[in-house]
C-alpha cells in the first residue's frame, strides 16, 4: 500500500526522538561540575546530578559524609540520593598545586524550574562544595573517583566574562586551571609586608598633617639638654606610648565598626588635633601644659587612630587575615612616627634647647 512506507518513517522519527533526551542526557555526562573562585579568597563547586544515570554505590549512612553532613538534604532527597551524594561529596576533591583542600560547608539544594521557560528541561538536584582559597595558590583541578566515565567541567574566575570549559575522565585529574591573583588571598608574610608599608606611608611621606601633629607633640615634652638626655626621655617616652596607646585604641575600634569617622571630616580633624595642641602649648601655662599634656595626646591620639581606621577600610582589608593587617598597619604607622619624633630629637633638640626663648618645662 502506498501510506506503508510513510507510516513507517513516522514510527522511526518518534523513536529517534524519544530516545533523544536519553542519548543526550548521556552527552552532558552523569554530574556537570561548576568550579567558581571568588574575589574574597572562597572556592565554590556546583555539581549538578542526572538522577537517571547515576552509577550504583553505598555507603554506611546516607547524607553523610567525611566532612560532616550534607546541609539542606531532605527526608525525600535522602531516600532517593542520599548514599550517591555522600559518595560524591567523599570521593571528590579540589587541589590547589596538587595539594587537596578540605570543604568548610557541603549543602545540596533542588533549584526551582524557571518562571519564564515552561519547555525548560527541570532542574538538577546540585551539590554545593564550599571553602577558601589558600594564600599563594595558583592553579586548581578537580577529580571524583566515582566510577562515571566522563563529564563536563567549567572553570571561572570572578569578574571572568566566560568558563573555560572542558571534559574529564573520572578517576583522573584534569589539566589545571589558572588562578587569577585577584581570586588568591595573599600570604600571611606579603599582608605584614604590605601593610606595615601602607602604614608607614601613611606618615612618611604622606602625613604632612601628622608630621605637624608629631612636631606639636615633641614641643609640648620637656626641654631636651644635651648633654645629659636622659632626664627628658623619660617624659617624651611617656607621652609617646600615651599617644600610640590611643591611636591603636581607636584604630580597632574603628576597623571593628564601632566608632567612625566619616572620610570628610578627617582632614578638618586632624587639622584640629594639630592646631588645638600648638594653642595650648603657648596658651597655657608651662604648669597647667604639663599637668594636662598626657591627656590632651590621647585625646588627639584617638582622633587620628580613628583616621587611620577609615584610610584602612579605604585600602580594604583580607577577609582571613584582618587583624594581622590591622597590626602590621599600626605597626607601620607607629614605626613611621617614631622616625619624626627621633629626627624631632635629633635635629632640633640640640640647637633649640640653647636659646634663651625655649620654654622648659621640667
Amino acid at each position: 500500500m502506498p501510506f506503508r512506507p510513510l507510516f513507517r518513517g513516522l514510527i522511526l522519527v518518534l523513536l529517534i526522538s524519544s530516545a533523544a533526551p536519553v542519548a543526550w542526557a548521556h552527552e552532558l555526562g552523569t554530574i556537570q561540575v561548576t568550579a567558581t573562585f571568588e574575589r574574597e579568597g572562597t572556592w565554590r563547586v556546583a555539581i549538578a546530578i542526572d538522577e537517571e544515570h547515576i552509577p550504583p554505590v553505598t555507603v554506611a549512612r546516607p547524607g553523610e559524609t567525611r566532612f560532616g553532613p550534607i546541609a539542606g538534604l531532605t527526608p525525600p532527597l535522602r531516600a532517593r540520593l542520599g548514599a550517591f551524594l555522600s559518595a560524591l561529596a567523599d570521593r571528590s576533591a579540589l587541589a590547589f598545586d596538587g595539594r587537596t583542600v578540605t570543604p568548610e560547608r557541603i549543602s545540596v539544594d533542588l533549584p526551582p524550574p524557571p518562571a519564564d521557560d515552561p519547555f525548560a528541561p527541570p532542574p538538577k538536584v546540585t551539590l554545593h562544595l564550599t571553602g577558601a582559597t589558600p594564600p599563594g595558590a595558583h592553579a586548581a583541578s578537580f577529580s571524583t573517583t566515582l566510577p562515571l566515565r566522563y563529564y563536563p567541567i567549567a572553570y571561572q574566575n570572578a569578574g571572568d566574562e566566560m568558563p573555560t570549559r572542558r571534559w574529564q575522565e573520572a578517576g583522573k585529574t584534569g589539566a589545571p586551571f589558572g588562578l587569577d591573583p585577584r581570586v588568591v588571598p595573599p600570604s600571611r608574610a606579603t599582608v605584614v609586608r604590605r601593610f606595615w608599608s601602607w602604614g608607614y606611608t601613611q606618615v612618611l611621606p604622606r602625613g604632612v598633617g601628622e608630621i605637624l601633629f608629631l612636631l606639636g607633640v615633641f614641643l609640648l615634652s620637656t626641654a631636651l639638654p644635651v648633654p645629659p638626655v636622659l632626664p627628658v626621655l623619660p617624659t617624651l617616652a611617656r607621652q609617646t606610648v600615651t599617644l600610640a596607646a590611643a591611636q591603636t585604641l581607636a584604630l580597632a575600634a574603628g576597623v571593628s565598626g564601632a566608632v567612625s569617622l566619616s572620610l570628610r571630616l578627617t582632614g578638618p580633624a586632624l587639622g584640629l588635633t594639630t592646631a588645638g595642641l600648638a594653642l595650648w602649648s603657648l596658651l597655657s601655662g608651662a604648669d597647667r601644659a604639663r599637668r594636662c599634656r598626657f591627656a590632651l595626646v590621647f585625646a588627639c591620639g584617638l582622633v587620628h587612630g580613628l583616621a587611620f581606621a577609615g584610610a584602612l577600610r579605604a585600602l580594604g582589608l583580607p577577609r582571613r587575615a584582618t587583624w594581622l593587617a590591622v597590626s602590621s598597619f599600626d605597626l607601620g604607622v607607629l614605626a613611621a612616627e617614631m622616625t619624626v619624633l627621633a629626627a624631632a630629637f635629633l635635629l632640633l633638640g640640640p640647637p633649640w634647647n640653647r636659646q634663651p626663648w625655649y620654654t622648659r618645662a621640667p
